[in-house]
């Protein structure tokens, strides 16, 4: 079962509780339930990073936990660098409003006015690639053959690429709203052909020079062989035991940008989180464009603006929040504009155990002064007892097996984390749609076997325990 912990809530209005400024007790009280909940999270092996909580401009709470670089064996602190990932297109988004601004495009400007080499994409617009209505084909799905692997794709590869091969659109222009890496890659592109500078380039003069954000670039840490001094690297456990902060993934993909590529701290995130609370970089109308959801042809809201996406409820407010992953890394950044919080959440698998998440929903509701409910551990006892050699019916083995308090399974090579929903039921780490694993035990209390499902996929299967 899982234990909630209990906190005194003032009972006041919400709407209300959404106006009011807390008391310094208050903001005590919040920076002592995160540290005791990321505490947890760190003594479990669960996080390793960099989190920060403010409001109103004023930090709550900011610390770091765990390793920053094996060799020489360092820690994170408050100036360690991290890759963004998909956080990077709140800002390639915010340097498109910026042209717009400055009269050198607009949103409802086709695509192929500033990309030529994709006139057969007839109408997408770049409206579409910045709320992720256009329809376009992943990128990375075109480079699984024909690439020499020892070559770093870059952005103008991937528009060579879509030239030669003329990949067709999935759905017609804001017919609906699907997530698409590929769209913010060409509008890295577009802002440098219409700028005549790097999109890093643009960035710094636009929005981290003038904010200050120091500690903040795109960079090419493969391509370019680029050294960060203080970069929070991302490991991996090799089978003999050593860690490895090489990923062929992200060295094959560290050439584009637009989608990602930016690496930043949280301290540079707080500035850039306080500048869209004021008119330091855009004005109410233009901020309007950023934290207002696209709609669809069919008149229902995307749910995304300009790099966010955005939601509200009757306890939090208005919502605009982002994450994102790359190999070895957890980012996230969610603003509450109602009442001006932030929670910044940079995450780097130092420990290289795979076996982490990102704890936004229960950063939130302590943030909220909400009660919790606390994480289910479940003892290692009982995990050793799920531990083995299980076969499917088509004689296919998979192998649970017990590290750092955590469940993995192994199955095809590949090995995933699971997370406890009961003491029975695991959920499998970053595996969408979700995918549970439920142990099934024999009248004396030993594993039969386990039932695997993913009913968005049809997935429903049991896997019996070897004898």
């Amino acid at each position: 079962m899982k234990k909630v912990l209990i906190t005194l809530l003032v009972l006041i209005p919400i709407t209300a509780s959404l106006q009011n400024t807390v008391s310094s007790q208050s903001f005590t009280e919040t920076a002592a339930r995160l540290d005791s909940f990321y505490t947890e999270l760190y003594k479990y092996r669960e996080f390793n990073g960099n989190v920060l909580v403010a409001e109103k401009g004023k930090i709550i709470y900011q610390k770091s936990f765990g390793i920053a670089n094996r060799s020489p064996n360092t820690s994170l602190n408050d100036h360690s660098v991290f890759n963004l990932a998909s956080v990077t297109k709140q800002f390639t988004a915010a340097a498109i409003v910026l042209l717009q601004k400055e009269g050198k495009l607009s949103f409802s400007d086709n695509v192929s006015k500033y990309i030529p080499e994709l006139s057969f994409y007839d109408g997408i617009t770049i409206h579409h690639l910045v709320h992720h209505t256009s329809g376009l084909p992943d990128y990375t799905i075109l480079f699984n053959d024909n690439w020499d692997s020892s070559k770093i794709v870059t952005n103008t590869d991937v528009i060579k690429r879509f030239a030669d091969i003329k990949p067709a659109v999935k759905f017609s222009a804001n017919e609906k709203f699907e997530y698409s890496n590929t769209g913010y890659l060409l509008l890295g592109s577009v802002i440098e052909r219409v700028s005549g500078h790097s999109l890093n380039d643009y960035l710094q003069k636009h929005i981290f020079q003038p904010l200050k954000m120091n500690n903040t670039n795109i960079l090419f840490v493969y391509k370019d062989k680029t050294v960060v001094p203080a970069l929070a690297k991302a490991y991996t456990e090799m089978p003999d035991g050593s860690f490895s902060d090489f990923s062929k993934y992200g060295y094959k993909f560290d050439g584009v940008f637009g989608q990602g590529r930016l690496y930043s701290t949280t301290p540079d995130l707080l500035k850039w989180s306080e500048a869209l609370s004021n008119h330091t970089l855009f004005t109410e109308k233009e901020k309007a464009v950023i934290f207002t959801s696209s709609l669809l042809n069919s008149g229902q809201p995307s749910k995304y603006g300009a790099g966010w996406f955005i939601d509200s409820s009757s306890t939090y407010g208005k919502r605009v929040y982002h994450s994102g992953s790359w190999p070895g890394y957890m980012t996230y950044i969610e603003r509450f504009p109602d009442t001006d919080r932030t929670i910044i959440i940079l995450q780097n698998d130092g420990m290289g155990t795979s076996s982490w998440r990102i704890p936004d929903s229960d950063t939130r509701k302590i943030l909220f002064r909400q009660p919790m409910e606390k994480d289910l551990r479940v003892s290692e006892g009982l995990l050793q007892q799920c531990s083995g050699t299980y076969i499917s019916d088509n004689n296919e083995a998979s192998t649970i097996t017990v590290k750092n308090y955590r469940l993995y399974v192994t199955t095809g090579g590949k090995e995933l984390g699971l997370y406890p929903l009961t003491e029975t039921k695991f959920v499998a780490s970053g595996i969408r749609p979700q995918l549970t694993y439920t142990f099934l035990l024999n009248g004396d209390g030993s594993v039969a076997g386990y039932r695997i499902e993913q009913p968005e996929k049809g997935v429903d299967q049991f896997i019996k325990r070897k004898k």
